[in-house]
């Protein structure tokens, strides 16, 4: 009872203090009463901004409580396309599209998807991989129109090329480096040593300039060196004797590891003013040579042979720009019998050299003494050398070494250049003449395989090979077809399409400064302007309009440039994914949906822009 009357009296209590607080007219209740009603409101308003629905998430709630869509309606594939643009992937949209996509026909997915395509191209975003956030694998499968999905990526990973270029030493790791620096240090200091005391050719002394001042240098660094050190530590020990019988193990280790060094001697790779073609072949720095199989095979049976007991050499006779040492390039390929170094004749020869070919071409002598057989010199420009008869006789330097059991070689000459060589019956015995030639299926071939290693970042018209090879065919071949090659691939590249002027616009601006010429002469002779004035009035008019197309064009053609530059990066992606870890989504949207859309819009939009080179086209070709 007690209970019940302190709760009535506390209800009493509270309404009293309620009665007293509306009627109480102290000035912060207006405030109060204003606050309360502006928070509910916003509550409201908060409450059915969150509770809202944008239209493409009604337009979507809709389509998926329908039992039947017709995926073939092009508003539907419209709006669908649309919305993919623009949603975001962690939206109700994006689950709303999954679902909707998973009742889609397989043959209407990739309209829908080109569509969006468009959507995402005029919008100059070209994200166009953010549709891989609306998919899963099985939609993506579905969309490409392949039953057995797996083994058509098997097959394209097979058929997809490899990198011609292997990784070089430059991309491996320092350490690496530094190890092979190491493993070479000693084999080169001790071949410089045995140049130096002439201990690879027994019996014979120095007999050049270059000879006496590689000994004293060598001399220098061995005793002078260990007789610094005695010196020093004699100053600082007071038993020189140690120190003396030190010194002399220190030489004797030395001479006997030139001894064992003599025996257990490899061929070296390095020479001097050379390079190892075998080596750069074998690490994949040389790049592959086309359509010149069968003469390839050619050299490989001469070089095997011997005539009158000396070892072929081969003097391979063509045009300048015909090949020929790209012919040796992948001859060295191939060949993996022996080493194959490259010396340039006319470099070797040349008058600023600080000695002259003679000593240069034994120094080399020196390094491969004992390993001839193992060893092809190739001598570039060697009919040029001969003709020019350079500080020193070449012919009478090459001589002894294409002796009996010397070392092989293949040299290059022009058919002038032969004529001369001929004339020399001793040096013309010791070659056999290679001539070398190319057909215009070699030539197209080479094209070819310039244009699809190109093919990524630069357009090709169909049957521009043909086109090339027609205009150049008077030139010396496959030089002047690739040189024409090259140059139109650089217009192509040095295109600039901020700065492209359209050549109606072009004169347009002279038929205006003509005019307003005219115009100034009229005016300080006092004639009639009236003419000129209407004349540069419509002048001016067809400029800004012709400046508004030039606007526009630029745009597209920037847009274009950016859609092949996208579809480089993504024919390199699908490579990568196919020749690695295979991932069905990305590979078979990059493949069967993305790059092909892309192929047909570049396609399209090129046709509209003719006149601006972005592609390598016949019209192209016959401008330069």
């Amino acid at each position: 009872m007690y209970q019940l009357n302190l709760i009535s009296n506390q209800k009493v209590y509270n309404n009293q203090n309620i009665s007293t607080f509306k009627t109480s007219s102290r000035p912060f209740h207006p405030f109060i009463k204003a606050w309360n009603s502006c928070s509910l409101t916003a509550w409201e308003r908060f409450k059915n901004i969150f509770r809202c629905e944008s239209q493409n998430v009604v337009y979507l709630k809709k389509l998926l409580a329908q039992k039947k869509i017709n995926w073939a309606e092009v508003s539907l594939q419209n709006q669908l396309g649309t919305i993919l643009s623009v949603a975001n992937s962690y939206s109700l949209e994006a689950h709303l599209l999954k679902a909707l996509l998973k009742r889609c026909d397989p043959d209407q997915l990739k309209p829908i998807f080109e569509n969006a395509f468009d959507k995402i191209y005029a919008s100059s975003n070209f994200d166009f991989e953010k549709i891989l956030k609306f998919l899963d694998a099985e939609t993506v499968c579905f969309a490409t129109g392949c039953k057995n999905i797996e083994e058509k990526i098997q097959e394209m990973a097979k058929c997809l090329p490899e990198n011609t270029l292997k990784c070089t030493v430059d991309s491996q790791s320092q350490l690496g480096k530094t190890f092979r620096v190491a493993l070479r240090f000693f084999p080169n200091f001790m071949d410089t040593v045995l140049k130096a005391f002439s201990l690879i050719d027994a019996g014979r002394g120095p007999q050049t300039v270059w000879d006496y001042s590689a000994m004293i240098g060598i001399y220098f660094s061995i005793f002078t060196i260990p007789y610094s050190v005695f010196v020093i530590v004699s100053s600082l020990v007071s038993t020189p004797l140690y120190i003396l019988l030190t010194t002399l193990a220190v030489i004797g280790t030395a001479l006997v590891g030139i001894s064992v060094y003599l025996k257990y001697r490899p061929c070296p790779s390095r020479i001097s003013m050379a390079r190892n073609l075998s080596e750069e072949a074998e690490r994949g720095m040389l790049a592959p040579v086309i359509g010149r199989e069968l003469d390839i095979f050619k050299m490989s049976s001469f070089l095997g042979k011997k005539k009158n007991g000396f070892l072929t050499n081969l003097i391979l006779v063509g045009k300048s720009g015909i090949g020929k040492t790209e012919l040796v390039k992948g001859f060295a390929q191939k060949y993996k019998e022996k080493k194959i170094f490259l010396l340039n004749a006319p470099e070797l020869a040349s008058a600023n050299s600080y000695s002259s070919f003679g000593d240069k071409l034994r120094s080399m002598l020196l390094d491969i003494k004992g390993y001839e057989n193992e060893v092809i010199f190739f001598i570039e420009e060697f009919g040029d050398a001969v003709a020019k008869k350079l500080i020193t006789d070449v012919a009478g330097c090459l001589k002894p070494l294409l002796q009996r059991d010397g070392v092989q070689v293949i040299a290059t000459a022009t058919s002038e250049e032969y004529e001369e060589i001929l004339k020399d019956n001793p040096l013309e015995e010791r070659f056999i003449k290679f001539d070398v030639s190319v057909t215009k299926k070699q030539v197209l071939e080479i094209l070819q395989d310039r244009i699809e290693s190109k093919g990524n970042s630069i357009l090709f018209e169909e049957g521009v090979a043909e086109k090339i090879f027609e205009k150049t065919q008077n030139e010396t071949q496959p030089r002047g077809s690739v040189k024409l090659l090259e140059l139109a691939m650089n217009r192509v590249n040095a295109f600039d399409s901020e700065s492209y002027v359209p050549e109606k616009l072009k004169n347009a601006y002279e038929t205006i400064k003509e005019q307003k010429k005219s115009y100034e002469s009229a005016l300080e002779k006092n004639e009639e302007t009236s003419d000129f004035f209407n004349a540069i009035s419509k002048s001016g008019k067809k400029i800004a309009k012709l400046e508004k197309d030039a606007e526009s064009m630029r745009i597209r053609a920037k847009k274009i440039k950016c859609l092949i530059e996208r579809r480089r990066l993504g024919l390199l992606k699908r490579r990568e994914l196919a020749k690695g870890k295979l991932n069905r989504k990305h590979l078979s949207f990059l493949h069967w949906i993305l790059l092909p859309w892309l192929d047909k819009m570049i396609k399209k939009e090129k046709e509209d822009l003719k006149g601006i080179p972005l592609t390598v086209d016949n019209n192209l070709i016959a401008t330069i």
